[in-house]
């Protein structure tokens, strides 16, 4: 599992292997743990998640199965 580019602009592409990204959710949020999208289902091996809203900082990617989160990448959005 990967999310590149880091530092991002627009657009972050998260990879997930082909036969894993069936239960998975993903969900972002900023350093003070503010939510800036609801648990989205994954629902491809490539995921595009926008981020041409959001301002420049710090974000986290975490990714969910079963409710537990099983990764959380650091974001920098430039």
């Amino acid at each position: 599992m990967s999310a590149y580019p880091n530092p991002t602009i627009d657009v972050l592409h998260l990879l997930v292997s082909e036969d894993k990204w069936n239960s998975l959710f993903y969900q972002l949020y900023d350093i003070n743990g503010r939510t800036f999208s609801k648990l989205q289902k994954i629902t491809a091996s490539e995921t595009n998640v926008s981020m041409q809203e959001l301002q420049r900082g710090i974000y986290f990617l975490a990714v969910n199965s079963d409710n537990k989160t099983i990764k959380t990448f650091k974001i920098i959005k430039k």
